[in-house]
């Protein structure tokens, strides 16, 4: 046995493997005690600056916010502090019947309503709204048949059933947490029942006034169609940020060129987690990123998720999202590359310096030619993102 001990063999290999050992434990409880302090700046910087709550930022965009996550959650986070199940509340309006001649049929599944409870709480309220609601039903039944103003196919996607944003960890951390519950609906029943909401006079002041997340989470919650990324790409070799202008044939676009910021993307069936059973948020970020910029998995550092906010006018939910990207790419690189959404979404790739300072500055340049939430994002990147 003492000959074993000594012998230099077995020495060099029970020290690499004590060496290995506490090679790994010391590597994991420098990253924790980095990402520590990562969190306490983050929140001491953010105590710093309550212009946050306070200068109305928020108020004179119409947007709610509904968390700002302090710290934000990131992929080193546990994946149950975001999640985004799916409850068994479907709404599907169907085509109107008489004007389905033209249609791709295949695309339109439902030949017949599927209504949740809060479709008849809400209506009951509001019966003159389903006068309306019929009349919509035939007009984007048309635009679907001549395949106009962006109705070009009938992709299923998720409404937001409900926000949770004020949960936090059990542990002494207490990081946040975000739960949103979402439903099945579809691209047709979302373009009818934007229609419909201006004409309602409850809703159609919303953009003047906003609302609260109680509101959102009862039988609102029928309108509240689509859930949202608002993503900021870094260029960690430039230290920038990338900034897009929307093609003016895009939807929603108006005709006009708006800035957007780095990609915008609708949460979809794409991203449900066969696995866990529900929406990977994470995997929706890989989604956006790669059909409007061309990003590879392998091109991302890191995901972070900085804030969940309402878009009052647009009746949009948003979850505001940082793609850090690695020193290999540049902007030249993903001009070169082939993006699936790009040439019918993105007119222009730009470039800013990723300070402050400069997004200030931006911001107050390009007010007038920024949707609410391209502001609100890039505010709230400012504020939260460093």
């Amino acid at each position: 046995m003492f000959d074993l001990i000594t012998n230099p063999l077995v020495t060099l290999i029970a020290g690499a493997l004590i060496g290995g050992v506490f090679t790994h434990y010391f590597e994991k409880a420098t990253a924790s005690t980095e990402r520590r302090l990562k969190i306490f700046r983050r929140r001491q910087r953010v105590r710093k600056e309550d212009s946050w709550a306070s200068d109305g930022y928020a108020v004179d965009l119409k947007i709610t916010t509904l968390a700002p996550l302090i710290p934000p959650i990131d992929w080193g986070d546990a994946r149950g502090n975001l999640r985004a199940p799916i409850r068994n509340h479907p709404f599907f309006l169907a085509p109107a019947e008489g004007l389905r001649d033209g249609l791709d049929l295949e695309q339109f599944p439902q030949s017949e309503d599927r209504l949740p409870p809060n479709f008849h709480a809400f209506f009951k309220e509001h019966p003159e709204g389903l006068a309306t609601l019929e009349k919509y039903r035939r007009d984007v039944t048309q635009l679907f048949a001549s395949r106009e103003q962006g109705s070009y196919f009938n992709g299923r996607k998720y409404g937001v059933l409900s926000t949770d944003p004020h949960g936090r960890t059990a542990d002494v951390a207490e990081l946040p947490t975000l739960r949103i519950e979402l439903y099945d609906t579809d691209y047709f029943t979302q373009k009818v029942m934007e229609r419909v909401r201006p004409t309602l006079p409850e809703l159609a002041s919303t953009g003047e006034r906003g609302q609260s997340l109680t509101e959102l989470n009862g039988t609102r919650n029928i309108f509240r169609n689509s859930l949202g990324l608002s993503i900021i790409v870094e260029l960690t070799s430039t230290d920038q940020i990338i900034l897009t202008r929307r093609a003016a044939d895009a939807s929603y676009s108006e005709g006009k060129r708006w800035w957007y910021v780095s990609a915008t993307e609708a949460v979809s069936q794409s991203d449900f987690d066969q696995q866990g059973k529900e929406v990977d948020l994470f995997d929706a970020v890989h989604r956006g990123v790669k059909e409007e910029l061309a990003v590879e998995r392998r091109d991302i550092a890191e995901i972070r998720f900085l804030a969940a906010f309402f878009e009052n006018t647009f009746f949009q939910d948003n979850l505001v999202v940082v793609v850090e990207l690695k020193e290999s790419v540049d902007i030249v690189e993903l001009r070169r590359r082939y993006a699936k959404d790009q040439a019918i979404e993105v007119s222009e790739l730009s470039t800013i310096d990723r300070s402050p300072k400069r997004i200030k500055q931006w911001i107050e340049e390009n007010r007038e030619e920024a949707r609410p939430q391209t502001l609100y994002t890039l505010q709230c990147y400012r504020q939260l993102g460093f």
